[in-house]
């Protein structure tokens, strides 16, 4: 078994994409966006198939402003994996609301050696 983690620090970024490759273990980011903690712990190697995820929001900030009708904040987080990468793509829609972090679990199985 092989696992790898790590968290999108989005430094403000209302919508990005991040891909993490799983072997060897990296990642791409657009914009002002990072990845970083990223730790992997098992065998180095392949996927065997597509392996388990987990994608979600460790950290939000939704500013205060009064307003008789409301107001409404949509944090929305697509992500897609592959046997080789996991791509997570992030949106914040309305002008109150920001995602600060967004942390991932990659945990899937590699061929004996």
């Amino acid at each position: 078994m092989r696992a790898l983690s790590g968290v999108i620090f989005t430094r403000g970024a209302r919508t990005g994409t991040a891909i993490i490759r799983f072997h060897p273990y990296g990642a791409t980011i657009d914009g002002p966006a990072v990845v970083d903690e990223m730790a992997d712990v098992g065998p180095e190697g392949a996927f065997r198939t597509v392996p388990c995820k987990h994608v979600a929001l460790r950290q939000i900030t939704q500013l205060a402003r009064p307003s008789p009708h409301g107001s409404s904040v949509t944090f929305a987080i697509d992500d897609e994996v592959a046997r080789d990468r996991l791509t997570i793509e992030w949106r914040t829609e309305g002008d109150t609301g920001f995602m600060s972090e967004i942390s991932y679990l990659v945990i899937g199985e590699i061929p004996d050696r």
